[in-house]
């Protein structure tokens, strides 16, 4: 029989351990979209790259020519005169797209058409609007150009006002708010036939709508601002003729999106807003997360985010009420994903695709991830000490919740009588209030008896029960109420 030396079999053991560590260390961990139910899965593929979908269609790339999949019978219809499109859109009836430098609209029933030639870019635009621009004939300058995708329709928006457009920037909102870059970089605002040029300026020839640190959608103009005498970078909001600045911070400003008039942004106070999500109403939800790295990777026109710590990619949205999904997790930070789904549909699911895959994601049917309630509920400083007479038929109480407003978050009430009698003084109560996510405030009601009898000055408390974190203090967990006889 024949052995292998001592010093070769410990030089293999060694190598194979060392092989397996580096296994383990290089590949991620990663896990499958929207985990956790059969409702998130994929529901079409195709042999192509995806561009666009609605509920019924499916619009994407093969060989460099365009393909409209029918999800009904699952057949597969290519679009003439497609090849090397750069850009397309789905319309109602077909699809629009930019190949040779014409715009080009293809209808089931009515074939290819060219609806303009010499065309600078076709902005991808939003659900329902499609921008694109062309040259005017002896000029540098193009002229903007807004087709509806649902009636098929398209109008030159710079024809009569006389702001001709820089070719290489405009964004559109779903209900056709546009804003567009000027020949001399001035930021043109357009919405139902009226222009307004703005005082703002952007530099630069990028193409991304998140353009020189300024963001927008069509509805609102979002950017930084270096205030030089404070030293500090300021967040700004440009919007139906108004500014106002958002939020300073102390160091660059590096992450904030917009879509739709929905804004997200990565706060400077980290450990008590974290993402701040701010709807079209102006109504803010605060995401915290205080102990990891927060990047903002893609928000939808209806409030959906997808951000990511160092080790996690995650989705939450306006109508999680703080709930968190995890989407992929991975040790380096780099994810699978290339482009983000969430688009939500007409019958309440969230669609979206991964190169050749269509998904629909149902995100109370996936593995949730609760942030715990957090912020501290008191008192308002105005309630602590009151004198009230006698007559007064309620006492309002308000409560607020300082801090993060992410999750649900419920403590309880009771009263406490001193020298005043329960019902005969007052109306003896317990109960509880519920702050749901992002609620700043709520009310607790008292009703006071009014007798005859001649009395002196009587009191009774209110008091706020809930676990230590999330009482304020001792001192507005209770409001201290001094009746005054009115007889």
């Amino acid at each position: 029989m024949n052995f292998v030396p001592k010093s070769i079999y410990w030089w293999c053991i060694a190598w194979l351990a060392t092989f397996m560590m580096f296994v383990m260390v290089v590949t991620p961990a990663t896990a499958e979209l929207g985990t956790g139910g059969p409702e998130n899965a994929v529901i079409a593929m195709v042999p192509g790259n995806i561009i666009d979908f609605d509920l019924n269609r499916i619009l994407y790339k093969r060989e460099e020519m365009l393909y409209i999949r029918d999800r009904a019978n699952q057949k597969d219809v290519n679009i003439p005169l497609s090849t090397g499109a750069v850009s397309s859109k789905l319309t109602a009836n077909g699809a629009i797209f930019q190949a040779n430098s014409n715009i080009n609209v293809w209808e089931v029933s009515g074939g290819v058409k060219t609806i303009a030639t010499n065309t600078g870019d076709l902005f991808s635009g939003s659900r329902n609007y499609a921008v694109f621009s062309t040259r005017t004939l002896g000029r540098t300058a193009y002229e903007i150009w807004l087709y509806n995708l649902i009636e098929g329709t398209f109008h030159n928006v710079s024809a009569n006002n006389r702001h001709n457009a820089g070719q290489d920037f405009a964004t559109v909102s779903n209900d056709g708010h546009l804003m567009y870059k000027n020949e001399t970089d001035e930021l043109i605002a357009y919405y139902d036939g009226v222009t307004t040029k703005t005082s703002y300026h952007l530099p630069g020839d990028e193409t991304d709508a998140f353009y020189h640190g300024h963001a927008t959608d069509g509805i609102q103009l979002v950017f930084k601002h270096w205030l030089a005498d404070s030293n500090v970078n300021s967040l700004n909001i440009y919007r139906d003729g108004i500014e106002q600045q958002l939020d300073v911070f102390h160091d660059d400003i590096r992450d904030y999106r917009v879509n739709n008039g929905w804004l997200a942004y990565v706060s400077n106070r980290r450990s008590t807003d974290g993402i701040v999500l701010m709807a079209p109403t102006g109504t803010k939800l605060n995401i915290p997360f205080p102990n990891s790295e927060t990047n903002i990777r893609y928000l939808s026109d209806s409030g959906d985010i997808v951000f990511s710590d160092d080790q996690h990619l995650w989705y939450t949205g306006a109508e999680m009420n703080g709930r968190l999904v995890l989407l992929a997790q991975d040790d380096f930070g780099m994810f699978e994903f290339e482009s983000y789904p969430f688009l939500k549909m007409e019958d309440g699911h969230r669609y979206g695709f991964i190169g050749s895959n269509l998904y629909r994601f149902t995100p109370e049917r996936s593995s949730l991830v609760l942030n715990p309630a957090q912020g501290t509920v008191g008192f308002d400083p105005k309630s602590l000490a009151r004198k009230v007479s006698e007559g007064s038929a309620t006492l309002y109480f308000d409560v607020y919740r300082d801090g993060s407003t992410l999750g649900e978050l419920t403590v309880n009430y009771t009263t406490k009588a001193k020298t005043a009698t329960a019902n005969m003084d007052f109306k003896p109560v317990e109960g509880s209030i519920t702050f749901k996510s992002g609620m700043r405030k709520a009310v607790i009601q008292i009703r006071l008896i009014n007798d005859t009898v001649q009395e002196r000055d009587e009191s009774f408390a209110v008091k706020l029960l809930g676990q230590a974190e999330q009482i304020q203090d001792k001192i507005k967990a209770t409001a201290n109420v001094i009746i005054k006889d009115n007889d």
